[in-house]
């Protein structure tokens, strides 16, 4: 299975007085952004070949899920150059 978890830059997080309980409202504004992780899941397993018992899923995120398409031979050596620099950066920027 494979799904996307939305990125999303918080704006705004205001945190109030503490409740009877201990506890805190919480008040957030986001603004979701084009971007998002990949998230591949499959169903998690154990060893014993006679269990039927629901072990959840286990996955990965993947960060860094885009394509580039650039043609050396169409677009030149250059352009693939210049791109490639640009996902790098792009990549090291958005490490959590």
């Amino acid at each position: 299975m494979r799904a996307s978890a939305a990125a999303k830059i918080n704006l705004a997080l205001v945190v109030g007085p503490a409740r009877a309980d201990g506890k805190h409202e919480v008040v957030t504004v986001y603004q979701r952004i084009g971007i998002a992780d990949r998230i591949d899941l499959e169903p998690a397993t154990c060893s014993d070949p006679q269990c039927e018992a629901d072990h959840g899923y286990t996955g990965v995120v993947a960060s860094d899920d885009f394509s580039l398409r650039l043609s050396s031979a169409a677009d030149g050596q250059a352009a693939v150059d210049r791109l490639l620099a640009f996902a790098e950066t792009l990549s090291a920027s958005t490490q959590g």
